[in-house]
């Protein structure tokens, strides 16, 4: 009897072990295939927005972005499916239209950016709720506090730039609660009412391109010749490789000179020399070397009369002087020929 039982007891676990393997094995293939096409794209900030709005006062809003972020997100262009988003936010980024706010807000009464410098979020879900409309379900962190939050992205369509570069575009909602991620200040009106709400409002409007293949916001200043027109045709697969010749120049966006920028002097060209000025620098630096030659043998003849120990710190200190002096000396006639430089 005891040999049948334990029989039956180790054909039942090798029956569950496969049945296990045999769930595991299906898992992964799903998985394989559900992201074999999948293609990883990042998020160009250049042409990207996070901002946020928060109650202030009961009637009115309080807006603000970050302006520096990082982010990668999964998606299958044949099937329009997304399937994974990772994303941080520098906190230190944030821009209200309002120095001293953003000041306060980066304090520990709100984000406290010195001890948490990033909002991160990661997907561990996504579901497609209609033919361009998703439900992301992932962890958001602010302030060292993790909630579940689920996040509404549509997807816009995909285009391709003038230089034949790919782009995804979504945008995405996503309300929180300040509170729950520690961040209580406040002040009371005289009606008893708070300056600012609880519910904050985040709005995204995202540009993601592949990996490495990001365009600037200067790259649509490059004029549209016919080469770079072609070059870009030839990119993506309409015509073969042309046979005109593009000139690195062409790829390189104009300089845009603004009012405050101001043209700069040649360095090469040599100021007419004062020699009023240079003789009687070079007279007021010969005093001051002799001046310092002085200093060093006053020294030296205390260090006699007093039968101290030679300390080398003080015996060099009128070189020490000298030196210095050459060097501005030197600083002050480069200044005097390259006014400019």
């Amino acid at each position: 009897m005891a040999e049948a039982c334990f029989i039956d007891i180790i054909t039942n676990i090798t029956v569950l072990t496969i049945k296990v393997k045999n769930m595991l094995l299906k898992i992964i293939f799903f998985l394989a295939f559900a992201t074999a096409n999948a293609s990883t794209y990042e998020i160009n900030k250049d042409h990207s927005k996070i901002g946020f709005t928060i109650p202030y006062m009961t009637l009115s809003e309080v807006e603000g972005v970050f302006k520096d972020y990082q982010g990668t997100l999964d998606f299958d262009v044949s099937e329009q499916r997304l399937s994974k988003i990772n994303a941080f936010i520098l906190v230190d980024s944030i821009d209200t239209q309002d120095k001293k706010r953003d000041a306060h807000l980066k304090k520990a009464d709100f984000f406290n950016s010195h001890v948490h410098p990033k909002i991160n979020f990661e997907s561990h879900s996504i579901k497609k709720v209609s033919d361009r409309k998703f439900l992301a379900t992932g962890l958001l962190e602010i302030k060292g506090i993790k909630r579940e939050v689920k996040l509404q992205i549509v997807f816009k369509g995909r285009k391709n730039d003038h230089i034949g570069k790919e782009s995804l575009f979504f945008s995405a909602e996503l309300d929180i609660n300040r509170k729950d991620y520690g961040i209580i200040w406040n002040k009371t009106l005289d009606n008893n009412e708070l300056l600012l709400g609880d519910d904050v409002k985040i709005k995204l409007i995202i540009q993601a391109q592949p990996i490495g293949r990001l365009t600037s916001f200067s790259g649509h200043l490059i004029p549209n010749t016919k080469g770079i027109e072609d070059y870009a045709k030839y990119k993506r697969g309409e015509i073969p490789k042309p046979s005109i010749k593009i000139e690195t120049t062409d790829l390189k966006a104009p300089t845009v000179e603004t009012p405050l920028q101001k043209p700069r002097a040649n360095p090469t060209v040599l100021k007419s020399i004062n020699l009023i000025e240079c003789f009687w620098g070079f007279v007021g630096f010969c005093v001051l070397i002799g001046l310092s030659l002085l200093l060093k043998l006053q020294i030296i003849k205390i260090f006699k009369i007093k039968n101290y120990a030679e300390n080398s710190l003080y015996s060099l200190m009128g070189d020490g002087v000298i030196i210095l002096l050459t060097f501005l000396y030197t600083v002050w006639f480069f200044n005097l020929i390259y006014p400019n430089s």
